[in-house]
Parts: structure tokens; sequence; C-alpha cells
């Protein structure tokens, strides 16, 4: 709520929680689950407050050597701990960049659309996500392949747990 952003950028606040996830220490453990695979502590360096203030450098063709040198991003997450994932404010577009080449502020969060001034309009996030409908129709054989797992799913509930030792 702090970060200004609209609702529509809350699905970057869920992938940003579940990497988190994967790096704390579990209720049942005293280790991440990243640390049980990779035998390892998780290196934490890279982590940021989500929706804070990203200054990312504005690649050679375009930028002047009088002119500005870094452009405002908005931190939305993290690819590995080397590659950040921005917003773009003016747009609401999805960039990535190096973590050494940024410069971030995280006491500050600006608002998607590139303006303090709050509006009564807020700008919202597109998810442009195109649809598998025409890839894969609904044709009778899927339908019969998705009652074949339901059933299989019906009869894996309903059988005795093997490992249980009573």
């Amino acid at each position: 709520m702090r970060t200004k952003l609209p609702v529509s950028a809350w699905g970057h606040a869920i992938l940003h929680a579940a990497a988190l996830v994967r790096l704390r220490p579990t209720a049942s453990h005293q280790y991440s689950p990243l640390q049980l695979v990779l035998g390892k502590q998780p290196d934490i360096s890279h982590l940021l407050v989500f929706g804070c203030v990203v200054y990312v450098p504005i690649a050679p063709p375009q930028r002047t050597k009088f002119g500005q040198q870094r452009r405002l991003g908005i931190y939305v997450g993290f690819d590995s701990p080397s590659i950040i994932r921005y917003l773009e404010p003016l747009t609401g577009d999805v960039f990535t960049a190096r973590f050494a080449d940024c410069h971030f502020d995280e006491t500050l969060y600006p608002p998607l659309g590139g303006d303090d001034k709050p509006s009564k309009e807020r700008r919202e996030i597109s998810w442009y996500t195109p649809s598998l409908s025409q890839l894969d129709p609904c044709t009778n054989q899927s339908e019969l392949e998705v009652q074949k797992i339901i059933h299989l799913q019906n009869i894996a509930n309903q059988m005795p747990d093997a490992f249980t030792d009573t």
C-alpha cells in the first residue's frame, strides 16, 4: 500500500513475495528451501524494498555526454541476485537491468504515471496475456483427459497413506 502502485501491480508483489519465501526458513525447518536444495546459505544482499526507486543506467546509444545518465524506475523484484526487474513509471512496462549498475533509494516510492500529484485517475498495468484457446481448443479428447485426471485424484485422496506408521 505504501508503494503508491495500483492494484494491477499486485501480481509483481506476489511474484516478489514468492521469491522471498524460497529464501527464508520454514516453520518445520531451520533452513530455507533454497538452502536445503543448494546446501549453502542463500545470498540476500540483493534484496530490496518492493516498489522503491531505482535509477537505471541509460544505454549508450540513447544517452548523451551532457544529458541524463540514468532514468527512474520502480523496483518490482529480481530474476536472480544479479538481475532486477523494474517498471518504467510512465508506461508501466517491465524491464530488467543488472543489479550492480543500478542505484536504489528505499525511502522513496514513485507513483505509476510519473507525477507526484495525487490524481483521481490511477494508471493501471495491462497484463498482456495472449489467449491459448486458439492453440489448444477444447475438444472431447481434452475433456476426457481432464476427467481422467480428476478421477485419479479422487482415487489418490481415498487411498490410505502408505507412509504413516500406526
